[in-house]
């Protein structure tokens, strides 16, 4: 019972210092209530989180850096293959610490990662995509293509396992970390 009780208590700390921060970042952030229309080489990384940030290309390159080759649809050329390097989704969003209610079983298989463009296109992938512990499908932000940074064009989504070019958006300006519990009530 003592242990069961010490738990909930340090997953009520976890879940009020999240609140804070979230409560913080909404009241002093302009782009968290709009699309993220910032800058293509920073971008916002906010949300139900206990560290947001704004990152530069220079901080995304000091993450793990992946490769990926993949097949891209092109309408008019055909199916091109490309390269692409640059850090995990799944890496950027940890950094930026997911507010888990550790109180729950699996408590991360009920976020998602919504990524923005600057136009405000929104895509979406499941926590449980990324992570894997669960199904480790390829996502990443791609800083370079074939070798050439993309400094001036932003960074690109990239999901490797996507049959089609939807969520191959660009240049990102917004990662936002959520919990579907507390968007979705009943």
């Amino acid at each position: 019972m003592a242990n069961a009780l010490r738990r909930i208590g340090k997953a009520a700390l976890a879940l009020t210092a999240c609140v804070a921060v979230m409560t913080t970042t909404a009241a002093t952030s302009p782009a968290v209530a709009g699309t993220g229309t910032g800058s293509p080489t920073a971008i916002l990384v906010d949300g139900q989180v206990a560290k947001p940030r704004t990152l530069t290309f220079d901080q995304l390159r000091a993450l793990p850096q992946h490769s990926l080759t993949m097949t891209i649809p092109d309408p008019e050329e055909g199916p091109q293959q490309h390269t692409v390097t640059g850090p995990r989704l799944l890496d950027i969003a940890l950094a930026a610490q997911p507010c888990f209610d550790t109180s729950v079983k699996n408590p991360e298989l009920r976020f998602f990662v919504a990524v923005n463009r600057a136009d405000g296109l929104r895509v979406v992938t499941s926590w449980a995509e990324i992570d894997p512990r669960w199904a480790a499908q390829p996502a990443m932000l791609a800083l370079t293509l074939d070798g050439v940074p993309l400094d001036d064009q932003g960074a690109r989504l990239v999901t490797g396992s996507d049959v089609g070019p939807g969520r191959l958006i660009s240049p990102v300006t917004r990662i936002y970390v959520g919990d579907v519990n507390r968007m979705i009530r009943g």
